[in-house]
């Protein structure tokens, strides 16, 4: 039987880039260009699924450009504008740059509740480094809006990977901007 591997969310998918299908890509991590040539798989988040995706090439460059060997036309291409895209943490452990004592770094999806409460605050759709600190981005459905929460190792309480659930102890009227 095979192992179920982990993947890294490192982006989205942009526009198409050409005839031949080619996608741009939007990148969140800075270890991504050091684990690309390593990449044998991308795997885009469509409807809920990752999908696996063959790479046929990529060109380097800003914003890098990936060709897949089952997308070969700008058609195709523009389906996946948006679609998150990840790699299987085995390629950047091939690379030499996973790290795996800064898993704060991949908590896609991950939900944030609230320590003090208890409270489900919401999904964790992106993270960014802002200048040295890390924020999520987090979308409320009880206010249907997006809050950013700066991510510290002071703040997590428990962080559940299986379950996919970060509980925080949150700054005092966080909530209330």
């Amino acid at each position: 039987m095979r192992k179920i591997e982990k993947l890294i969310c490192v982006g989205r998918a942009l526009k198409p880039y050409g005839k031949e299908g080619g996608i741009k890509l939007g990148l969140d991590s800075e270890v991504w260009e050091l684990v690309l040539p390593e990449v044998e798989f991308l795997f885009l988040s469509i409807f809920g699924s990752n999908v696996p995706h063959r790479v046929k090439s990529i060109r380097e460059g800003n914003p890098p450009i990936v060709y897949l060997k089952d997308i070969d036309n700008p058609e195709q291409a523009r389906k996946m504008n948006g679609a998150k895209v990840y790699y299987l943490q085995s390629d950047a452990e091939k690379a030499g740059k996973y790290r795996p004592g800064d898993p704060l770094k991949y908590l896609d999806d991950y939900q944030l509740i609230e320590h003090a409460t208890g409270r489900n605050i919401g999904k964790i759709t992106a993270l960014n480094d802002a200048g040295g600190q890390l924020l999520a981005t987090v979308y409320r459905e009880d206010i249907n809006s997006e809050i950013f929460v700066p991510i510290h190792p002071d703040l997590v309480v428990n962080m559940d990977e299986d379950e996919k659930k970060i509980t925080m102890d949150l700054p005092e009227g966080l909530l209330d901007l």
